[in-house]
């Protein structure tokens, strides 16, 4: 079976926890690359609400959950993804870890490959196969 490309995103309340977070990362996935992404407090409700779309109903509740501060984007290749009804379901396991470790949904991950290039191209302009 192919790599399949993935990413998580830490927001910036959830960096106390980094190192721990991106050290488990690479013990289970390739990390491809890293971005640090600041985005300027008076756009932060219109670029997450641009970001998740209908998904979140409420933009101002999540930048106060995740923070305003810079927030890491964390490129994986899965070497053994295991794909059920199109998601990768070992992003979706390690997203649940994290998030029990910060306590809180401080981590976005994409479920699938198409997800995580849109969110990539999203955050930083960049196609999966650039980096």
């Amino acid at each position: 079976m192919a790599k399949d490309f993935n990413l998580f995103i830490l927001w910036s309340n959830g960096r106390h926890k980094e190192k721990e977070i991106i050290a488990d990362i690479g013990n289970n996935f390739e990390i491809l690359q890293t971005f640090e992404i600041t985005w300027s407090e008076r756009w932060f409700n219109n670029n997450l609400a641009r970001f998740y779309g209908k998904k979140l109903p409420n933009a101002m509740r999540k930048k106060k959950l995740c923070g305003t501060g810079s927030f890491l984007v964390i490129c994986v290749d899965d070497a053994k993804p295991k794909i059920h009804e199109g998601k990768n379901l070992n992003i979706i396991m390690a997203k649940a870890r994290y998030r029990q470790m910060l306590g809180s949904n401080l981590i976005h991950a994409s479920d699938h490959q198409t997800e995580a290039e849109e969110n990539l191209l999203f955050l930083t302009g960049q196609s999966h196969t650039d980096i």
